[in-house]
């Protein structure tokens, strides 16, 4: 009985050892299998990172160069201006070596953050540059003054502007008040009387072409936001852009409907040199509407002002941050 015993736990002995060698080839295979799965991914991902890679070379007049230096297309773009989604234009792909060209529809102000992103992962990332340093900018106010009677124009030729009559302080008579917008600083105008005065401004002159850019926030339904002898933007439920050229022909009005009491982007272009030669209004970063104009703008005679002068029943109601004019087509 002893022998059969010792036989039985012998046996019973080597089955553990069997299952427990079976258990562990299973669980060193496993290991393996894992391991060379993940590895795999790995090196994989570090191929796709050495083969799709960008730079942002340069950003200006509302464009971002993308430049491909990897080795594959770039394609499927994604725009973020401090990581937030924002309307853009870009090319279907960009092969290796080239240079592309990503518009933004939006304001883009200095110290932004700006990250593009393609299908493949990559990113490239940049801070903005003075958009108002670029000749190209023949006006440029960001209303951060935040006192005084004085907005600054920061672009490179300096028109600085007069709140009201010049003897009122912010918020009382003719006089606009500071108070906050978008990006900072921004004027509210009471829909009464108040206004700001540019005077001549000779750089808005007999322009061939132009852009205006403008975020705005409307409390009341019937507004001049911006005038020159030349050119219009109003609000009256309907964003609105007009035009006069040279010889003193109006374009008539093109608009879009847009909501009281919102931030809008309010965009009017124009460039007799182009085909069609068509004046266009974008709100809020879309095409909103266009048609045919001709000749270069008018000149001299009147006032830049920001809400349209006393004697006008079309008094500007709501607030304005961010006015920037270009004398070329940037969108």
């Amino acid at each position: 009985m002893k022998a059969v015993s010792g036989i039985i736990i012998i046996i019973i002995m080597l089955l553990m050892s069997v299952s427990l060698a079976g258990l562990a080839y299973m669980f060193i295979t496993t290991t393996a299998t894992s391991s060379m799965e993940s590895g795999t991914e790995i090196i994989e991902h570090t191929t796709s990172s050495v083969l799709s890679r960008m730079k942002i070379d340069s950003i200006a007049d509302n464009i971002i160069y993308i430049r491909n230096i990897g080795s594959v297309d770039l394609t499927n773009f994604s725009l973020f201006v401090n990581n937030r989604n924002v309307n853009f234009l870009a090319p279907d792909s960009i092969a290796p070596g080239e240079i592309g060209k990503i518009t933004v529809y939006g304001f883009i102000s200095k110290g932004d953050d700006i990250k593009v992103t393609s299908s493949r992962g990559t990113i490239a990332l940049e801070k903005a540059p003075d958009p108002c340093d670029n000749p190209n900018v023949v006006l440029c106010l960001d209303f951060n003054e935040g006192s005084g009677t004085i907005v600054r124009d920061s672009s490179r030729y300096g028109n600085d502007g007069t709140l009201g009559d010049g003897t009122c302080t912010p918020g009382t008579g003719t006089c606009p008040s500071w108070t906050t917008g978008i990006h900072d600083g921004a004027l509210s105008f009471d829909g009464s009387d108040d206004y700001v005065n540019f005077g001549d401004v000779d750089v808005l002159d007999g322009l061939s072409a132009i852009t205006i850019s403008i975020l705005f926030y409307p409390q009341e339904g019937d507004d001049g936001i911006l005038s020159d002898n030349s050119f219009l933007m109003r609000y009256s439920g309907w964003a609105s852009f007009y035009l006069i050229n040279s010889v003193g022909t109006g374009s008539g009005y093109i608009g879009q409907s847009a909501t009281l009491n919102e931030w809008h982007h309010f965009i009017g272009t124009y460039d007799s040199n182009a085909a069609g030669n068509n004046m266009k209004l974008y709100v809020d970063g879309q095409l909103a509407s266009e048609q045919p104009f001709s000749g270069v703008l008018a000149s001299g005679g009147t006032s830049f002002q920001l809400a349209i002068p006393s004697g006008s029943a079309d008094r500007l109601n709501g607030i304005i941050d961010e006015v920037r004019i270009y004398n070329k087509v940037i969108y």
